[in-house]
């Protein structure tokens, strides 16, 4: 449609221009015509005009006989030939021929004056009464008349042919100029309309765009909330299952170790110091004591790691202090810790010590790190944990192709109706922060 219409627009302004054009030569023709016809007439009125003069002048001299009414007929006869001439270099072709036929009277008009003025200057005055008697300059005069006015009649139609024609080009002009304005109007019409059918087609799509959006935002949104649940229930999964691993461990397994260390113990008691071989023997037990022992501390290491004693006997503080101190023992690694007691339940407790386990073990794997801190403070009814290292750092931007435990903080917190926040550059070390809202105190004044 835009196509359309600026083709239109163009032929409609190229017509325009051509029929401008045509009226505008059409009109520069006509007013060549009439001015040219004004000036025939203005030298035809002059031509008469010195004719009568001239007759006028004869006249008187030839009653008078005063020189002065010569001097001016000389004066008027050269004046009749001056506007004869230009009449005649001035006349157009329709009415060359009675502009001859007139100056050719008018020639003769002259010569009949001027043979008259001859006779009276000779003394001839019966030669030309006879002359004036005759008629002749009265039929000349009456002619000269006569083919004057036709002429001038003639450029009277000219100039009224070009009235005719300014009134048409003003006539045509006076359309084209409605025309365009009715062109135009429609023009304006059909581009409102295009653009009213536009805004209304951009609306609707708006419109079905706004609800596809609502509906993916909801589906979103309800797909995160079953993510997360699932999360919630994997995580509570998980840790029942290391509740129960390590249960086993310490029952089962606490007890074999046991049995076995008593039974070596018993074997030595009974065993003959004195005997052949017995102190053989001896180290051999001595040896799978050390070994029991050796087990029964890795159970316990296991135990602690899967279900931390110290968090549910203890509390969040005094099991984070163990772990970081136990770390530090084993890693190698500082570790400076500012812990607050803050008010958070069994969940929360267990998400902000595994966070921190998490960043401990990561610290450990790629951070290459020589100090560490860990931070747990409360502002307003918010706990705040944060771990920060000294390391070599990594690009925020690889995150989630990166470890999935930086993953699994940040579902086990947001579980938790809390944040994270993770922040890290090559060679700047890495800072991993997070805020779970505290839980109310109970009525016993405990967590």
């Amino acid at each position: 449609m835009r196509k359309i219409l600026t083709a239109l627009v163009f032929l409609t302004c190229a017509a325009l221009l051509v029929i401008n054009e045509i009226n505008f030569r059409a009109t520069s023709l006509a007013f060549d015509d009439a001015a040219a016809a004004r000036r025939a007439n203005l030298q035809l009125q002059s031509l008469m005009l010195a004719v009568s003069d001239a007759e006028s002048t004869q006249r008187s001299y030839l009653l008078t006989g005063d020189e002065r009414y010569q001097a001016d007929f000389i004066q008027h006869m050269s004046d009749i030939d001056t506007q004869a001439g230009q009449l005649a270099a001035s006349a157009q072709v329709g009415v060359r021929d009675s502009v001859n036929a007139l100056l050719g009277q008018v020639r003769e008009k002259q010569k009949v004056m001027n043979e008259t003025v001859q006779l009276q200057m000779a003394g001839n005055v019966a030669g030309w009464r006879r002359i004036v008697d005759s008629g002749v300059g009265r039929e000349l005069m009456r002619k000269i008349q006569a083919q004057g006015a036709h002429v001038i009649a003639f450029n009277n139609l000219r100039l009224k042919r070009f009235d005719v024609q300014a009134r048409q080009s003003l006539h045509m002009a006076r359309l084209a100029m409605a025309g365009m304005l009715l062109f135009a109007v429609g023009m304006i019409i059909l581009i409102w309309r295009q653009t009213v059918t536009k805004e209304r087609r951009e609306a609707r799509v708006q419109q079905l765009l706004e609800a596809e959006r609502t509906q993916l935002e909801k589906t979103v949104e309800q797909r995160t909330h079953s993510l997360r649940r699932l999360a919630a229930h994997l995580q509570l999964v998980r840790e029942d299952e290391r509740g129960r691993l390590a249960r086993e461990l310490h029952d089962e397994l606490g007890a074999l170790l046991t049995t076995a260390k008593l039974d070596v113990a018993r074997m030595r008691t009974k065993l003959d110091r004195n005997s052949e071989g017995a102190q053989d023997m001896l180290e051999r037990l001595a040896h799978l004591a050390q070994i029991l022992n050796n087990g029964v501390a890795l159970k316990r290491r296991i135990v602690e790691d899967l279900t931390p004693s110290a968090l549910g006997n203890l509390g969040l503080v005094p099991a984070l202090e163990n772990l970081t101190r136990d770390y530090a023992s084993s890693a190698g690694i500082a570790v400076i810790t500012r812990l607050e007691p803050v008010q958070l339940g069994k969940d929360k407790a267990l998400t902000v010590y595994r966070l921190v386990q998490e960043a401990l073990t990561n610290c450990s794997k790629y951070a290459r790190a020589s100090q560490i801190s860990v931070e747990l403070w409360t502002v307003d009814d918010q706990a705040h944990v944060r771990v920060r290292d000294d390391g070599c750092g990594f690009d925020t931007s690889q995150l989630a192709t990166g470890s999935h435990g930086l993953a699994g903080m940040q579902y086990r917190v947001e579980t938790q109706q809390g944040c994270i926040r993770i922040d890290s550059a090559p060679g700047r070390g890495t800072t991993i922060a997070a805020q779970l809202p505290q839980d109310p105190v109970p009525e016993n004044g405990t967590v």
